[in-house]
């Protein structure tokens, strides 16, 4: 009876250790999940940095645009392009022209910023996500151990392990 209390918590402690081992794999892939759900964003990031540096290079391509028309207008009408009215409408083309060009480098680097933190939180809950499989690795261990203490000590008690114990013997016959 008492190899049967040492079986049992042999094949509980088996058990717990092979959860414990389950637990953090499944930690693991937690992890790994959280770090590519972050790349996917990361990407997303990206594309829509490049739109707005697009956004940003159209408008100051548009600014260009709408100044020179300006001027050859001015110029062919015999104006002074840089006086009056005609001076004014390019001073206003240009101040627009900027902040639109402006507006879109700063949404260029917030995205570049958003990209930053992303990565840094995912990096942080995987990180979470790794401790804990860590631990629940650990805890299963101790657990472990302590169930198979718990169940050679059952045993010992028992007397399993004295040298008066008695154990079958493989052949009770007559010797020849």
């Amino acid at each position: 009876m008492e190899w049967v209390a040492l079986a049992s918590a042999v094949i509980g402690a088996v058990g717990t250790y092979a959860g414990g081992q389950a637990q953090k794999r499944q930690m693991e892939s937690q992890a790994m999940m959280t770090r590519l759900q972050s790349q996917s964003q990361a990407l997303q990031y990206r594309s829509d940095a490049l739109g707005f540096q697009e956004e940003a290079v159209a408008n100051l391509k548009n600014t260009r645009i709408n100044l020179a028309t300006l001027n050859a207008r001015g110029a062919s009408g015999n104006l002074d392009p840089y006086s009056g009215s005609l001076g004014n409408l390019m001073t206003v083309n240009l101040a627009e022209g900027l902040q639109d060009y402006d507006t879109a480098v700063s949404n260029y680097l917030m995205t570049r910023e958003n990209i930053k933190m992303q990565r840094e939180m995912a990096g942080f809950q995987a990180a979470i996500y790794m401790a804990a499989g860590d631990t629940a690795e650990m805890a299963a261990n101790i657990q472990a151990g302590t169930q198979l203490a718990s169940g050679g000590a059952a045993a010992w008690n028992a007397g399993a392990f004295s040298s008066t114990a008695s154990t079958p013997s493989p052949y009770s016959g007559p010797h020849i």
